[in-house]
């Protein structure tokens, strides 16, 4: 759509889609696991007793994740360096599980690959089961051209994101 406004324009345009960004300074990943948005003290009673995390359903699909820092340095690169215009995918190298990321936030996985789909078949969704569309289908981006033509390398990898992610909270 922004293409189409901007064809006979002079405009220069660049989108960038990054995928699930994440790290010390982007917390939204961590915010929105359910068990996150309970009191602190509870968290931390569940923290102490494994058995009580949270059970996660997970249905196996890779995810991407880009470090902040990686997508400021994208939005530096298509503002200042002479590259083409147009849309470049963001994220970092490598891939995670909703198993890693259960994990590392403080939540029990479970494989279950159907989750997701049982999930959306209801008819309304409570606002903590939403993050679990996430894992629906596999987001994994081709990063070729934002690597080429843009000259973009992501510094952090996807696992690595998550690590930092998982040592700011």
């Amino acid at each position: 759509m922004l293409g189409e406004i901007s064809k006979d324009s002079s405009l220069e345009i660049f989108i960038l889609r990054p995928c699930i960004v994440a790290g010390p300074e982007a917390l939204t990943l961590a915010d929105s696991m359910p068990w996150n948005r309970l009191p602190g003290p509870l968290r931390a009673v569940a923290k102490m007793m494994p058995i009580l995390q949270p059970v996660v359903p997970d249905p196996g699909f890779p995810l991407q994740l880009v470090h902040h820092d990686d997508v400021a340095a994208a939005i530096a690169l298509a503002a200042t360096a002479p590259t083409p215009p147009g849309s470049y995918n963001i994220a970092g190298d490598g891939v995670v599980t909703v198993a890693d990321v259960a994990k590392v936030l403080g939540g029990r996985p479970v494989p279950v690959p159907a989750a997701s789909a049982a999930v959306s078949r209801l008819p309304s969704i409570p606002s903590l089961l939403e993050w679990l569309h996430v894992a629906r289908t596999s987001v994994v981006m081709d990063t070729a051209k934002a690597k080429t033509e843009l000259g973009w390398r992501p510094v952090h990898s996807s696992a690595e994101t998550l690590a930092a992610l998982a040592s700011a909270v």
